[in-house]
């Protein structure tokens, strides 16, 4: 089983931040394009990164994970039996052996303690019987055809399950996502297929899918990516080296190292981004990206305009109004608003994201909680 905490390199108690940090790093890191393109390696960790960042940052579904991942690496004990000893009898040097008028048969006291460790051993069979064909169902509805590290349902009494048992869905394919509304993706020697509830197929066959976000999903074919609707209609050519999942009704895309944004509104558009070398995560409007020449990053909205001038060595995307930027100089933290004025200065080692109005950072290397107006809340000490 695929260790995603490992290959993000995190801990299993990661926030939501360290989750997409750590993704946006390694993705960056080991995107394909930074290889040249063709560097086999690096493009299968891009993949498991990707895969690891879709499990984690859902929490259902890390909730499950984490599950699934505790009970492999620390898997029940399996009951151990131990047969009975058999009953010996041991006669003394000035015993005689029994004479032919004695009883040859045991007292009815013996035969009761026969029929005793009798009962046992069939009561401690039977539930190791028992404990074998639970774990052997569990390894098939949890593993699957595809192998140790593929799942065929995640383990979670759900309504789509009962769909996926009821239409005989992995009779035909190795695995079934769980449905996404009416639709889900099933995956068969290699590739994927759109299917409703009933087995419907509805789309063409990709080798890699992501999952569905506004009803739009990015899927690749022949080492180009594109963008498919709910319904099955493709609503992008498979043109991209590089797609990110939909958010807000938008992505980002790379062909040909240039960035573009893709609207997925009532008005479909394409906007061209020149001159950028890196791009963050989109949010409350706004696109983190770094200059090319510069290498400085600053923020553009979703029509390609510049809103925040680039001047920081690092940012992060904006949450409750607030972005985390890197200085330049001192490799300090602080904060901006919409505008792209500082509120809280860079004076911090590390920082999250605000979350209900509230951010870790770190100082001399001591970690706490403060508020938007720079107060310490929480671990003062």
């Amino acid at each position: 089983m695929k260790d995603y905490y490992k290959r993000l390199e995190i801990t299993s108690d990661a926030t939501p931040e360290e989750i997409k940090k750590a993704y946006r790093n390694l993705s960056k890191k080991y995107h394909p394009d930074m290889h040249g393109g063709s560097h086999s390696y690096a493009e299968a960790v891009f993949k498991e990164i990707q895969e690891a960042y879709q499990t984690l940052s859902d929490e259902n579904k890390r909730s499950w994970y984490d599950y699934e991942l505790n009970l492999y690496y620390n898997p029940p004990p399996k009951p151990v039996y131990t047969a009975p000893e058999a009953t010996t009898y041991h006669y003394g040097a000035s015993q005689a052996r029994p004479q032919a008028n004695q009883s040859p048969y045991r007292t009815q006291k013996v035969e009761k303690i026969n029929i005793f460790r009798l009962k046992a051993f069939w009561i401690i069979f039977g539930v190791g019987a028992l404990w074998l064909t639970v774990m052997y169902v569990y390894y098939l509805r949890n593993e699957g055809k595809g192998g140790d590290d593929d799942y065929a349902i995640t383990w979670k009494p759900t309504t789509s399950q009962e769909k996926i048992r009821k239409y005989k869905l992995l009779d035909k394919y190795d695995r079934v996502q769980p449905f996404e509304s009416v639709v889900t993706w099933a995956y068969k020697d290699g590739w994927y297929e759109l299917i409703d509830t009933t087995g419907k197929v509805l789309s063409k066959r990709y080798e890699w899918v992501g999952e569905f976000n506004s009803k739009v999903a990015a899927v690749k074919k022949n080492d180009k990516y594109g963008y498919v609707h709910a319904s099955g209609k493709e609503l992008t050519a498979q043109q991209y080296d590089f797609a990110e999942s939909v958010n807000d009704g938008i992505a980002i895309v790379q062909e040909k190292n240039t960035y573009f944004i893709l609207h997925f509104g009532v008005s479909p558009k394409k906007i061209k981004l020149p001159g950028i070398s890196a791009v963050g995560i989109y949010a409350e409007g706004l696109l983190p990206v770094q200059m090319a020449d510069s290498e400085k990053w600053g923020f553009i909205d979703a029509n390609g305009v510049g809103k925040i001038t680039p001047g920081y060595w690092d940012v992060t995307q904006f949450s409750d109004d607030l972005a985390g930027v890197k200085d330049t100089v001192s490799h300090l933290w602080g904060f901006i608003n919409p505008q792209g004025k500082l509120v809280i200065p860079c004076e911090y080692e590390k920082a999250s994201i605000f979350e209900d109005g509230k951010s870790k950072v770190s100082r001399n290397n001591k970690s706490f909680i403060i508020d938007k107006s720079n107060r310490c809340v929480a671990d003062c000490k």
